[in-house]
């Protein structure tokens, strides 16, 4: 499934964080970042990976943000995976996700992400989740399919 997943990174002044996510997204064929106008080094860093897009928008909600990097950045896969710069994706969520066989008509995955850590953070911080949207715009339906390792604890999207 990796093949059909473009993940969607959102920054500002992320240079603290956006290397260290980027390169656990090797294995995406195309990474879209979009950026808020970052005065870091952010864009510098993710340039260096090659394959990673930029986009630049203005920052206005975070909700618009996100609509706008799910559907009007030209992702060209079936899947989206949203993330945050200071997500960092693991080899144990590599793997599941690669595994998933999803249905046609299934909309969305969402799952707590126990074996992905925040970067920066001092103790054991977890991601409270990740989103994988299928189809234009990244809507999820009520419907919801869960990685079955994070069954127990996963909260469906509406």
């Amino acid at each position: 499934m990796l093949a059909d997943i473009t993940p969607v990174i959102l920054t500002y002044n992320e240079a603290a964080n956006i290397g260290r996510s980027l390169e656990r997204l090797a294995w995406a064929r195309e990474v879209v970042v979009v950026d808020s106008g970052s005065t870091d080094e952010t864009l510098a860093i993710a340039a260096r990976f090659s394959n990673v897009r930029t986009v630049h928008r203005p920052f206005d909600t975070h909700a618009e943000q996100w609509r706008f990097a799910t559907g009007e950045t030209g992702v060209a896969t079936d899947w989206v995976l949203r993330l945050d710069a200071d997500y960092l994706m693991d080899q144990a969520l590599h793997d599941e996700i690669a595994a998933l066989a999803p249905v046609a008509d299934l909309a969305a995955y969402e799952s707590p992400l126990p074996t992905a850590s925040m970067a920066g953070r001092s103790g054991p911080r977890f991601i409270r989740r990740c989103r994988c949207f299928s189809g234009a715009g990244g809507r999820a339906s009520s419907r919801m399919v869960i990685p079955r390792s994070y069954a127990s604890t996963a909260r469906s999207v509406d």
